[in-house]
């Protein structure tokens, strides 16, 4: 499934890349996506995770300058690219900021490895910019252990459909996911630790605690303080769509 939801962004970028390289696709390498994996550089500088419900975006991190960024990725089949781009929150329509780095995907290695080439980079680091880069991402099976909710690209639903939140703007990186809970407009941030908060769209938070990702589904353990009186001691919330439909688990 190719989505939309990068809007006119995309378009933009699109035509960026097509100038900069082919965007015929040697074979189908989406097949070679997958959920919860992590794709890796042969020479460690990329890392990139696809996690829940997507397999054609995910988070990733790339040495640049000798420091660690990290970036959303989106591997976009219909122009033969994986686009790293940083987020901007101030975007209330779409979330996204500027893109930094395009790879052209030259072929599909043993089905599970992608051969890679950079053909638009904006960081001014010289092991990029002074020769034309290439590598080959690898991809392995994530663990659980490996697992962070907050980089899931899917919403979140409980078994009541009484809470339900989901990534509003459409953007991976944003710590802060839109919902409702009985009816009223909230939003759940994701915070270090790994913690949570639960606030009304107006202002005022009335949940807290720690939650624990699995594969299918992610549990919100609630402080004693603040949320058990509400929610009880725990609740779990499985995948769901951007209209609160539930979405089965599939794994690697």
């Amino acid at each position: 499934m190719l989505s939309n939801r990068f809007g006119k962004l995309l378009i933009t970028f699109a035509g960026f890349c097509l100038a900069l390289s082919s965007c015929a696709s040697t074979s189908r390498w989406r097949d070679a996506l997958s959920q919860n994996v992590l794709w890796s550089s042969a020479d460690g500088r990329i890392k990139i995770k696809t996690e829940g419900g997507s397999f054609d975006e995910g988070h990733g991190v790339v040495l640049v300058n000798g420091e660690e960024m990290t970036f959303g990725v989106y591997f976009n089949e219909s122009f033969n690219h994986i686009e790293f781009y940083v987020a901007d929150e101030t975007n209330e329509k779409t979330g996204i900021g500027a893109q930094l780095l395009c790879f052209r995907v030259d072929s599909v290695i043993d089905g599970k490895k992608l051969s890679v080439t950079l053909s638009s980079w904006k960081r001014g680091d010289p092991y990029y910019d002074d020769h034309e880069y290439s590598t080959i991402l690898s991809s392995r099976p994530l663990e659980e252990a490996e697992l962070d909710a907050r980089f899931f690209g899917n919403g979140w639903i409980d078994d009541k459909k009484d809470f339900f939140v989901y990534n509003l703007p459409n953007n991976i990186l944003t710590t802060k996911k839109r919902g409702t809970y009985k009816g009223k407009d909230v939003y759940l941030s994701f915070l270090d630790g790994p913690r949570f908060e639960i606030e009304y769209l107006e202002g005022g938070v009335f949940a807290s605690g720690s939650y624990v990702t699995h594969f299918d589904s992610m549990d919100l353990i609630f402080d004693e303080e603040c949320g058990r009186q509400e929610f009880g001691e725990d609740m779990q919330l499985r995948w769901s769509d951007a209209t609160g439909n539930e979405l089965s688990s599939l794994k690697w």
